[in-house]
């Protein structure tokens, strides 16, 4: 008898602890369903990582910290006790309401070049479970939209190594704008777009170049180039003059 009280309890405690957890997930999921939230797009105005999210709502972290909690809270307009469901939501808390406090005009992630395929392809499904950085702009961009890092002084005397260049799958062909291409290979390329009537030329962004061609057939159209953040730190000695010297776009391959 003994033995099966002892049970008894050490069950009873163990529901009471899984009752406190579901009452941040289950809030968490409230608040989300409100807004039509997901993980990734909770993750893009409040800074926190997908990941974290999901546990949050899967009652994977049972001890998130008060770092985790509070922008989160915040966005919502909500204290740290009510999204841990230890204080109800208040009464005249109009469903839907937040406040996007790290929000601009978009939010975008920065991928690696060698990805771009796999997450124009499925852009959930490639930014499930990772951890990504992301960049701001005041600029209006589609869910599609996604930013580069320059990884070398190769490109062009103004797109120096480090520079971001943030792009929009959405926006089509447009005479004079930079655009970035794919081949049947994978190599990403830049180019500047010239249209003459019906006809779609590339020239390369590098001004020693001076040839212009046709769009070739096996070149894929990956989007604009809407914005590019430049770094002005100046090279020196030796690095200035390969800069002058540089003769051409160096391709990168994607995997």
């Amino acid at each position: 008898m003994l033995s099966t009280r002892s049970t008894n309890k050490k069950t009873n405690r163990d529901i009471v602890n899984k009752n406190e957890k579901n009452r941040l997930s289950t809030v968490l999921t409230r608040l989300m369903n409100e807004c039509e939230l997901d993980d990734v797009k909770l993750s893009k105005h409040t800074n926190i990582p997908i990941t974290t999210i999901s546990r949050l709502r899967n009652l994977k972290d049972s001890n998130p910290t008060a770092s985790t909690l509070r922008p989160i809270a915040q966005f919502f307009n909500v204290t740290i006790d009510q999204l841990l469901g230890d204080h109800p939501l208040p009464i005249d808390r109009l469903p839907g309401t937040h406040n996007p406090i790290n929000y601009t005009s978009s939010l975008i992630p920065v991928l690696e070049w060698k990805d771009i395929i796999c997450f124009l392809k499925n852009q959930h499904g490639f930014m499930k479970g990772k951890l990504l950085q992301w960049i701001s702009s005041e600029h209006s961009f589609s869910e599609n939209a996604f930013a580069l890092t320059i990884p070398n002084d190769n490109f062009s005397l103004f797109l120096k190594n480090g520079s971001q260049i943030l792009i929009e799958p959405e926006k089509g062909l447009k005479d004079g704008e930079l655009g970035i291409f794919a081949t049947d290979i994978k190599i990403i390329t830049i180019y500047q777009i010239l249209i003459d009537g019906n006809d779609i030329y590339i020239k390369s962004i590098n001004p020693e170049i001076k040839s212009i061609k046709l769009l070739p057939e096996n070149f894929i159209f990956l989007g604009s180039i809407i914005e590019v953040r430049f770094v002005l730190n100046q090279a020196k000695g030796n690095q200035t003059s390969e800069l002058i010297k540089a003769k051409r776009l160096v391709p990168i391959k994607a995997t």
